[in-house]
């Protein structure tokens, strides 16, 4: 269907291997990167998958890799926020962080 799947950081966070169908616009750049990573594979109907479901099944290897490299590329992702609000804070300057943070 075309709304856009599921979160694709959940299996990837236990890793485990990511199927993703062609309809991906609402997790695109994360979906990108798993696949460029080798974390997921895109398949585009339900023949596609169930060969990718048997295929991954059958290979213990192939499935534990790209289980591993989705937990790689969630863990280098853990600590955005904070990073992004310390950043911010340092644009802001002291007053800018008083504001983020609620002291007035």
């Amino acid at each position: 269907a075309e709304v856009g799947g599921h979160n694709v950081l959940e299996p990837a966070a236990l890793a485990k291997p990511v199927l993703v169908g062609p309809h991906t616009f609402n997790f695109e750049e994360i979906t990108h990167q798993l696949i460029e990573r080798g974390a997921a594979m895109r398949v585009q109907g339900q023949e596609q998958l169930a060969e990718a479901v048997m295929a991954l099944f059958a290979d213990t290897n192939r499935r534990d890799r790209m289980g591993r490299a989705g937990l790689a590329l969630v863990e280098s992702g853990r600590g955005a926020l904070e990073k992004t609000v310390v950043a911010v804070e340092e644009l802001l300057g002291e007053t800018g962080k008083k504001s983020v943070t609620g002291d007035w």
